[in-house]
């Protein structure tokens, strides 16, 4: 007898007609299991992945969110260029956003040198380990978590405002 492509040991076909299916394959899964262990070092890849690809996408849908505003401006004159004021709002949420991007990344990127200057200044081997102080994340991710917000908070209203004109 064959389970996901397994054959069965001929204990475990006895289980299967003395405790039914399910239990079987439940004790076939536990056993052919095995666990899976992470570290710090796996925790903060997997942290890296979603927040950089998190970061990818608000950068996206503010350049989006700004090219829908561009295409619904209600002015047809050339010059000054007329949107209707909830979409003024929600233009300035994007450039908010994509500015908050901006810092996100320059106030990381000289937190670090900073931090890698000190560690040169203490002659610290490249190759020792040590930990960073905690505090040395909270400005950037300010940054990141206020750019997440606004553009959430902007394709919010943009939605609104699309929902009540459509």
């Amino acid at each position: 007898m064959f389970v996901d492509g397994t054959a069965l040991s001929g204990k475990m076909q006895r289980h299967l007609t003395r405790r039914g299916s399910a239990v079987a394959l439940i004790a076939l899964a536990q056993k052919r299991t095995k666990r899976c262990c992470v570290n710090r070092s796996n925790i903060r890849d997997a942290y890296n992945t979603y927040t950089g690809k998190l970061s990818d996408i608000v950068r996206q849908l503010a350049f989006a969110g700004i090219g829908v505003v561009w295409i619904l401006r209600v002015g047809t004159e050339s010059g000054g260029i007329a949107f209707a004021p909830q979409l003024r709002n929600v233009l300035l949420f994007y450039v908010f956003t994509l500015t908050a991007d901006v810092l996100h990344y320059i106030v990381g990127s000289a937190t670090w040198g900073v931090y890698n200057t000190i560690k040169e200044w203490q002659d610290t081997p490249e190759e020792e380990e040590f930990h960073a102080p905690r505090i040395i994340n909270w400005i950037p991710l300010t940054f990141f978590w206020g750019k997440v917000l606004l553009c959430a908070y902007a394709t919010y209203k943009l939605l609104m405002y699309l929902a009540v004109k459509i």
